[in-house]
C-alpha cells in the first residue's frame, strides 16, 4: 500500500515537472520563434528585448502555475492577458514598426509604456507575496460570509426572465433585434437611445439572466438529491430556459465577442471538474490559442449577419498582432504615455466617470469621457471606440505612483479572492459565481477602458449580492 501511494506520489511530481518545463518551453520560446521565422522584416531592438522579457516573465508565472495545478482562475487569465497583450503582441509591434492604429508616438514612448507594463507585473507579484505572507499566518480554512441562497434564486429566476422580456419587447422591439448583425443593430438602436441609456439597458438585461443563470446553475450541480421533486424539476427547467435566454441574447451575431465568450468559459468553468494534473495547463493553452488565433475572426458578424467562411482572408496571427485593433493595448499605453508627457496626469479626474458612470451625460455635461475614446481624440484619431489597459488608466490618473498603488492592491484583492475561493467550506457563496464570472471577464477589464468594463461589472456583482445571504453559521 505504501509503495503504491509513494509511486502515485512520484508520479504526480513527474507530472508537475513535464508541465512546468512544457509550458515555459512552448510559451517562452516555441511559440514566439514560430511565429518570427516567418517574418522577414522582424529586427530586434531594445524595446523588442523589453518585451521578450514580459513574454518569458508571463510565461514562467503561468508555468508554475500550471505544475501547481490549482484551481487559480483569476491568476490564469492575468497572466494569460499579459502574455498576449502585453508580451507577444508589441513584440512584433515594435519589431517590425507597424501599430494596429496610426503611430504618434516615439522610441521612447514606446520604451516608456514597456517599463510601465513590468513595473505593473512586478507589483502585482508583490500584492499576490504580501497577501500570501499574510494567509500563512492565518493559514485556517475559510468560511464564507456570503452564501447562496436558494429560495432567493429560485425566486430571482422567474422574476429576471419576465423582465428580461419585457426589456426586449418594450425598449428593444423585439426579439428579432438580436437577429441583426451586430453594426446593424446599434445602429437602428443609437436612433433611439442616447449612449448612455442604451450601455444601462443593454448591461441591465445582459447582466440580470447572466447572473440568474449562474446561481441557477450552481444550486443545480449541488442539488444534495437526484430524484424527481417539484424543486428539481423547477431548477431544471429554469435552467434550460436560462440557458437559451442567454445564448440567444448574448449570440456571436449581434453581440460583441466577449460577452458570449465569457457566457460559455463561466459556464464551463462552474460545470467541469478541476484536474489538479491538467487542468489549469490545458485551460491556459486553450484560451491562448483561443485568443491569438480565433479571436480575431470571431467578428466574422460585426457588419452583415449572412457572412460566409469563404468570404474570409485568414491572414498570418502576426499580421493580426501588428495590425488588428483587438491588440491595440500596448499602443494605447505608449499614447497614454505621450499624452501625460504633454499635458500631465489627470489626477483623477477620469477615474470620476468610472466611478459615476451611471450618470446620463445631458445631467452632467462636463462628464469625462471614457479614457480609450480620450486618449485616442489625444492622438489624433477618426475612430476612437479604443482600449484603454489597467496600466494606462492608472497611468494617466495618478502617474507611476498610482501604478505602483494599483498594481500592488490588484495583487492583494487576488490572491485573497482566490485563497477564499479555494479553501471555502460549508456550501455554495458569492465566490462560486463571481469568480467563474470575472476570471474571463478580466482579460476584457485589464484591456479597458474602465468605463465601459465598470459599466458591466457593476450590475453583475449588485445582482450576484441579491442571490446571497449573510452567512450566520461561524
Amino acid at each position: 500500500m505504501n509503495k503504491r501511494v509513494s509511486n502515485n506520489q512520484k508520479y504526480f511530481c513527474y507530472t508537475k515537472i513535464f508541465w512546468l518545463i512544457f509550458v515555459f518551453n512552448l510559451l517562452a520560446i516555441i511559440l514566439p520563434l514560430s511565429f518570427i521565422i516567418n517574418i522577414s522584416e522582424f529586427r530586434i531592438n531594445s524595446n523588442g528585448i523589453l518585451t521578450l522579457f514580459i513574454i518569458w516573465y508571463s510565461s514562467a508565472r503561468l508555468a508554475i502555475l500550471s505544475a501547481k495545478g490549482l484551481k487559480r482562475l483569476l491568476s490564469m487569465t492575468f497572466w494569460v492577458f499579459v502574455y498576449i497583450w502585453l508580451g507577444i503582441s508589441p513584440l512584433f509591434q515594435v519589431s517590425v514598426g507597424r501599430m494596429p492604429w496610426p503611430i504618434t508616438t516615439s522610441e521612447y514612448h514606446v520604451t516608456y509604456a514597456l517599463i510601465i507594463s513590468i513595473t505593473g507585473l512586478l507589483f502585482y507579484d508583490v500584492g499576490m507575496f504580501l497577501a500570501g505572507h499574510l494567509i500563512k499566518t492565518n493559514n485556517t480554512n475559510y468560511t464564507p460570509k456570503l452564501i447562496l441562497d436558494e429560495r432567493k434564486i429560485l425566486l430571482f429566476a422567474p422574476i429576471s426572465i419576465v423582465t428580461a422580456a419585457v426589456i426586449i419587447v418594450a425598449f428593444f422591439g423585439g426579439f428579432d433585434i438580436f437577429l441583426l448583425a451586430r453594426a446593424v443593430r446599434n445602429a437602428y438602436l443609437n436612433e433611439l437611445y442616447s449612449k448612455s441609456q442604451l450601455l444601462l439597458l443593454d448591461n441591465l438585461l445582459r447582466a440580470i439572466i447572466f447572473v440568474s443563470l449562474q446561481s441557477v446553475f450552481v444550486i443545480w450541480i449541488r442539488r444534495t438529491n437526484n430524484y424527481l421533486t417539484k424543486k428539481n424539476i423547477l431548477k431544471f427547467i429554469f435552467l434550460i430556459v436560462l440557458i437559451v435566454l442567454n445564448l440567444y441574447i448574448n449570440n456571436p451575431i449581434s453581440t460583441a465577442r466577449y460577452r458570449f465568450g465569457f457566457v460559455v468559459i463561466s459556464l464551463l468553468f462552474i460545470g467541469l471538474k478541476w484536474n489538479e494534473k491538467t487542468s489549469f495547463p490545458l485551460w491556459t493553452l486553450m484560451m491562448i490559442t483561443f485568443l491569438l488565433i480565433i479571436f480575431p475572426y470571431a467578428d466574422l458578424f460585426r457588419n452583415r449577419a449572412d457572412v460566409s467562411l469563404k468570404s474570409l482572408e485568414f491572414l498570418p496571427i502576426y499580421e493580426h498582432l501588428v495590425g488588428n485593433g483587438d491588440y491595440d493595448a500596448f499602443q494605447q499605453l505608449s499614447n497614454t504615455v505621450a499624452y501625460v508627457s504633454k499635458k500631465g496626469i489627470t489626477w483623477g479626474k477620469q477615474l470620476l466617470g468610472v466611478i459615476f458612470f451611471a450618470i446620463p451625460r445631458n445631467l452632467w455635461p462636463n462628464k469625462p469621457l471614457g479614457s480609450g475614446e480620450f486618449i485616442a481624440l489625444n492622438s489624433g484619431y477618426y475612430y476612437t471606440n479604443l482600449s484603454c489597459p489597467l496600466w494606462a488608466e492608472a497611468y494617466l490618473n495618478g502617474g507611476f505612483i498610482a501604478v505602483i498603488i494599483i498594481f500592488t492592491v490588484y495583487g492583494i484583492l487576488t490572491k485573497n479572492i482566490e485563497h477564499q475561493y479555494l479553501s471555502q467550506q460549508n456550501g455554495a457563496s458569492f465566490l462560486d459565481i463571481f469568480v467563474p464570472f470575472f476570471a474571463p471577464y478580466q482579460i476584457f477589464f485589464l484591456r479597458g477602458d474602465l468605463m465601459s468594463t465598470f459599466a458591466y461589472l457593476i450590475p453583475n456583482i449588485l445582482f450576484m449580492l441579491l442571490v446571497t445571504k449573510i452567512n450566520c453559521k461561524r
